[in-house]
């Protein structure tokens, strides 16, 4: 019976500013089995969420990238709350070897020495020399066509240096002749027999 009277109380309110979330991202390059061609670096620190990134597959000497680790971030993308991980993997790289090999032959395809290993498993790009022979009754012509230079670099896989000879032309020696003549005489010129 009477009033009543209900009154709500306020205060105002403490307006903190939204806090904005960041990220970090971090890349690091590996070997298949694990070992650490470079340690992990910061790519991003506490960046807001969204900016983009990027990273990059830097090359080793004697190795080559395979794929980005599984469960990698991507190589390149936007910053997201929390860690980021980016992983290159890499494998030692297989050296590029090459063969050379000579062989000397005539013209109509006899063989004068047999094809033999100038170079054997040589690292690509390693330098080679072959020589001219010299062969009893035959003289050089040129390389073979298609032959790989007398001297040169290995390449990848096989190479073939022909050198090829063709037979001297002998020429028979020209007879020298020559003549002969006698003829009789005294002391004081007299001719007794004439010159025959």
């Amino acid at each position: 019976k009477g009033d009543q009277h209900v009154t709500y109380v306020y205060k105002k309110k403490e307006v903190t500013p939204p806090v904005e979330e960041t990220g970090n991202v971090y890349v690091k390059y590996v070997t298949e089995d694990g070992k650490v061609l470079e340690a992990e670096s910061t790519v991003k620190k506490d960046a807001p969420v969204g900016e983009a990134y990027t990273t990059e597959q830097k090359a080793f000497d004697g190795y080559e990238f395979v794929k980005l680790e599984d469960g990698s971030a991507p190589a390149n993308g936007e910053v997201k709350k929390g860690d980021q991980h980016v992983t290159y993997v890499y494998k030692k790289a297989e050296e590029e070897k090459g063969n050379v090999y000579v062989k000397y032959v005539t013209e109509d395809g006899e063989v004068l020495e047999a094809e033999s290993a100038v170079k054997k498993d040589a690292p690509v790009g390693e330098a080679y020399t072959t020589e001219q022979k010299a062969f009893d009754g035959y003289e050089f012509v040129k390389l073979e066509d298609g032959s790989a230079p007398a001297n040169g670099e290995v390449k990848k896989g096989d190479q073939h240096v022909t050198y090829v000879y063709k037979k001297k032309e002998v020429t028979p020696p020209v007879e020298e002749t020559g003549n002969v003549y006698v003829k009789y005489v005294t002391e004081d010129g007299k001719v007794l027999e004439a010159e025959s």
